[in-house]
């Protein structure tokens, strides 16, 4: 496999919205087309190019009115002989979104603490079942 050719993922996605304890959390999750039995769609690509795979979840968890954290797991097979070097910068290019996402959505520290705050002094008040 050519390391300069335009890679294509073709992948499944799914997500799903949990309400726990008046906590909400949407998990996404991803798999290469492979791993799916159901109907599938294939894009098309003029040209020449690779397939990756790729495979993952994304947790994203309410903390309080404005306020989340997101965990992003995430496996990608480039289907390339780079070597290691080459490989680890491409990596840090690719998620380097999350932190320009979060840089663009940054708010007060203070302001943020407090909105946490608020909220885990009233489920502490309400109790929370196990």
């Amino acid at each position: 496999p050519s390391p300069l050719l335009p890679r294509i993922f073709e992948s499944w996605r799914c997500w799903k919205e949990i309400v726990k304890n008046g906590t909400v959390t949407y998990v996404l999750a991803f798999t290469a087309n492979t791993d799916y039995q159901g109907a599938k769609r294939t894009v098309e690509y003029k040209g020449k190019h690779e397939r990756g795979e790729s495979h993952g979840v994304y947790v994203i968890s309410e903390l309080a009115p404005n306020v989340c954290s997101v965990l992003r797991v995430q496996h990608a097979n480039l289907n390339s002989l780079l070597p290691v070097p080459i490989l680890t910068k491409f990596v840090k290019k690719q998620t380097q979104w999350a932190n320009e996402i979060q840089k663009l959505h940054r708010r007060n520290g203070k302001e943020v603490d407090k909105e946490v705050r608020e909220v885990l002094v009233e489920r502490m008040k309400q109790g929370v079942g196990l």
